[in-house]
């Protein structure tokens, strides 16, 4: 919480601050002549520093090619391609600007073969720009927070509300004058206020804490360590470059309107412990986008609004992606895969392909009425547990379905389900089986099936497997192995799967399993395999009827004898190591858990074994670490990795396969330093790698604190005052002055709807990195001073008007970024 010394300032503090400390709020309407130019300054300056606009005075009108080449170089935006209109020259300096801009989808032109690109910008028309290049919400309707509402064009009155909600815009003035040409001054205010902090450089960022937006217009840009106030910007400028978001909290959305399948084999977008109010996959042009989350990551919602590979990796069914919806584009194809919960198909035509999930399955697919005639293939290892159909749609693959529910007609799965259920008054096709009504969807589930999952492949070492099946109900079971270049077996091939002919059949084994009872496993132990070879499990159920199952397969790969070990010297990374807080008896407690992440990626598929000791402690053995019988550990499990794959786990957490109940574990404390031991073996033990160290240092979580509570006024002059206070450990204090009464800080209403900044808003990080940034604020009205642990310092605020009372808010930030109450 921010410290307060209104009632000892009101006293001898000025009255009114300079103007300067409310430029945030002034609308475009107050920017004539020359207030303007002073006003527009340290925006042109700022996007002049970004390399964004260059030349020009604030008053200058800008022209449609200079606006597309000031948005080109703000968003990165590289794409070319042909253009309509017939009055760009090749040899104007704009035509490649105008090319672009045309190909991102951002300037339309003003007929179908003029772009006008010497006319004037005017005032709508910037604004339709931008809300194009950042993909702002369209909300159609009579524009009402502006007199002069219906000037606004319906090609940019859907903008208004979203601008006006961002603050790129302000309604205090009454009116806008849509049709009026905009000055380069407006436009640096606008596009300064929408872009915020811009990253344009390949490489790693940390930006710590930022107040307003954070734009990211370049490849290969992993931003690591950083909380943004606003909204996230991925722009076109990222190309097919990969984008990481490591340990990155979003309190707004964020935008990925660039990226592609991705390089090197991993997505285009990797969210590693990201948070977000809200996810918006909308490239220019539909383009294919790949992205993936793992570790912590936790959004509740995800809009994809272009072709695109979208998986999963969080494995706490209670995080991650944890709702996707895929609303164009029409006849569009998306991919999931991994551990996805809760997926809706909005787009007619499209193909929603569910790839491997892996051990897991997706929760829930749901077919919305919006997307009539598509399609959800399932490939061979994919699995579903619920399937929802509210409109028309094909189901077509080899994987596993839990429960389809069926709410139209004219809907068909090549898929058997373990359940089905009809409404109704709708027939359905399933399986090949036409006229599916609701009475007909009870008996057919009790038709001969394997149940979903089966066969499962377990065990696997270089040589041999374990194979697993389970059916619905009693009968013979058969089953082949075939290699690779036969492939998996369908129901084409369901005779010679029963015939079993000794010659011919292309099995490498064959044979039958009497299954005695439903829902039990059966053990087929798999031998004389290959080292690293892929092979195909298939099998079908016979009831006493004689009726035959569908055939269902899982694929077996062996692996190859290299000694695991980690895959580049860069891991296992500590990616966090911020001990558990938790607020008891008015005071902090660190006794608890702490929450150390670890990201590893090993040369093959293995199981890493792993224990948290004190630093110091003697290295365990592998005995040790596969019973779980550790002196006093901190944190112990086992993981199961896949080759070069990257994944993230906390290290403080127990394995709960290891023994099946909770052990208690040491206390982590911060500022500490930990032995963290690791040890890396196939599934049989048959390779193993040495138990290796890492040692581990937790963070410094504890705020400063303010020894002699609010600050005191140790000197008073008619223009000035100082403050005084000290601090418990070496810290930067920020302070900010404002005109007694005045609102500060400022929160966004559209995060912070019922906050009482005097209260509530204070205590957010938001608030505090408000005041640390200075925001709203003169250089003579805003600072920081350094401080050292338990020595007084000063705080000097100069050229106040005499006889005034103002408000202080402060703030202590340490070297770990911990900012004070």
């Amino acid at each position: 919480m921010l410290k307060l010394t209104k009632k000892l300032i009101k006293r001898t503090v000025a009255m009114v601050l300079c103007a300067l400390l409310l430029l945030g709020a002034v609308p475009l309407d107050l920017l004539p002549g020359a207030s303007a130019a002073s006003w527009a300054d340290p925006y042109m300056d700022r996007l002049k520093q970004y390399g964004v606009m260059v030349g020009g005075r604030p008053n200058d009108r800008i022209t449609r090619a200079e606006m597309a080449a000031v948005l080109n170089r703000a968003f990165g935006f590289r794409r070319t391609g042909p253009i309509p209109f017939t009055d760009v020259s090749k040899k104007a300096w704009y035509y490649n600007d105008i090319v672009v801009s045309y190909n991102e989808g951002i300037l339309s032109g003003t007929s179908r073969t003029t772009a006008s690109p010497k006319a004037s910008v005017t005032r709508e028309q910037a604004l339709a720009l931008l809300g194009r290049c950042l993909r702002y919400q369209e909300n159609a309707g009579e524009v009402t927070d502006f007199t002069d509402g219906k000037n606004f064009s319906n090609w940019s009155s859907i903008y208004v509300r979203s601008a006006l909600l961002a603050g790129i815009i302000s309604s205090t003035s009454g009116n806008f004058r849509p049709k009026s040409a905009a000055t380069r001054g407006e436009i640096a205010v606008m596009l300064s206020k929408a872009v915020g902090e811009l990253v344009s450089s390949s490489g790693v960022t940390e930006l710590g804490g930022v107040f307003g937006n954070v734009t990211v217009n370049a490849p290969n840009v992993t931003l690591r360590n950083t909380t943004i106030a606003g909204d996230l910007y991925l722009t076109g400028g990222v190309g097919l470059g990969n984008v990481i978001l490591d340990n990155v909290k979003v309190l707004g959305r964020i935008i990925v309107a660039g990226g592609g399948e991705g390089e090197s084999g991993e997505a285009s977008v990797l969210l590693n412990n990201v948070t977000a109010r809200q996810l918006v996959v909308d490239p220019a042009t539909g383009q294919y986008v790949s992205l993936r989350a793992l570790g912590n990551t936790d959004i509740p919602e995800t809009l994809v609004r272009s072709n695109a590979y979208i998986q999963d990796d969080v494995r706490n069914n209670n995080m991650g992606l944890r709702k996707v919806i895929f609303e164009e584009p029409p006849e569009g194809k998306f991919t999931i895969a991994g551990n996805m919960k809760d997926v809706t198909n909005k787009a007619p035509g499209s193909h929603l392909i569910v790839g491997d999930t892996g051990t897991g399955s997706v929760t829930k697919i749901t077919v919305d009425e919006e997307a009539v005639n598509s399609f959800v293939d399932l490939e061979i290892n994919a699995s579903v547990d619920d399937i929802k159909l509210d409109t028309s749609a094909t189901i077509t693959g080899t994987g596993d379905i839990g429960h389809i529910d069926v709410g139209a007609n004219g809907c068909t799965s090549e898929i058997l389900p373990d359940t089905l259920t009809v409404r109704p008054g709708v027939v359905t096709e399933i399986a090949g089986m036409t006229g599916i009504d609701s009475e007909k969807a009870k008996e057919l589930s009790q038709e001969p099936r394997l149940l979903e999952g089966y066969p499962k492949a377990k065990n696997i070492a270089p040589t041999s497997a374990d194979a697993y099946f389970s059916t619905n109900k009693a009968g013979t079971l058969y089953w082949a192995l075939t290699d690779n270049a036969k492939g998996p077996l369908t129901d084409a091939d369901v005779e010679t799967l029963v015939e079993q002919p000794a010659y011919g059949s292309g099995f490498r084994k064959m044979g039958t399993i009497d299954i005695d009872s439903s829902k039990k496993e059966f053990l087929l132990p798999i031998t004389e395999l290959t080292q690293g070879g892929t092979y195909y499990i298939s099998a079908t159920l016979v009831d006493a009827h004689g009726r035959r199952s569908h055939v269902k397969s899982q694929r077996i790969t062996t692996p190859d004898g290299t000694v695991p070990a980690m895959a580049s010297r860069d891991y296992p990374s500590i990616t966090d190591a911020t001990p558990t807080r938790n607020e008891e008896n008015a005071g902090w407690d660190f006794s608890e858990i702490a929450n150390l992440q670890a990201t590893v990626m090993a040369n093959k598929s293995c199981d890493l074994y792993y224990v948290l000791l004190a630093a110091g402690s003697t290295a365990p053995s592998t005995g040790e670490l596969l019973s779980a019988a550790f002196p006093s550990p901190y944190g112990y499990g086992r993981l199961h990795l896949i080759k070069n794959t990257l994944d993230s786990f906390k290290v403080t957490e127990i394995d709960m396969d290891l023994d099946g109940t909770p052990d208690g574990l040491g206390q982590v404390k911060e500022k500490t330093s930990y032995d963290l031991y690791y040890w890396l073996t196939d599934a049989n033990g048959e390779q193993s790698s040495q138990v290796q160290k890492v040692t581990v240092t937790t963070k410094d979580v504890t705020p400063p604190e303010f020894t002699m509570g609010e600050m005191f006024q140790s000197d008073t002059k008619a223009t000035s005052v100082t403050l005084s206070n000290t601090v418990d450990e070496d810290a930067t204090v920020y302070w900010v002055a404002v005109p007694s009464g005045d609102p500060y800080p400022k929160a966004d209403p559209e995060v912070y709807p019922n906050t009482d900044p005097w209260r509530e808003f204070l205590k957010t990080e938001a608030a505090k990195i408000q005041v640390a940034a200075g925001v709203g604020t003169s250089q003579s009205q805003a600072g920081k001073v350094n401080a050292k642990a338990n020595t007084q310092f000063n705080i000097t605020i100069s050229r106040l008007q005499p006889e005034s009372a103002y408000d202080v808010y402060y703030v202590a930030q340490d070297s770990a970024n911990n900012y004070s109450q």
